[in-house]
């Protein structure tokens, strides 16, 4: 039953939103995916520094 109700609210909220909103949502979610990639890429850069750091400082 709570997911025949939250369908029907997701229904209600859908009749209520403007095609001008429904586009400033998905500007809204695209700018924070590509902020959560750019995040993610210098993440990524930093860890491997870091670990080309340590296997280059191990001793042989």
């Amino acid at each position: 039953m709570k997911l025949k109700r939250q369908i029907v609210q997701l229904r209600r909220w859908m009749r209520r939103v403007t095609a001008s909103t429904v586009t400033e949502y998905a500007v809204i979610i695209a700018l924070v995916s590509i902020a959560a990639v750019v995040l993610l890429a210098s993440i990524g850069r930093q860890t491997n520094n870091l670990l080309e750091q340590m296997n280059s400082n191990m001793p042989q």
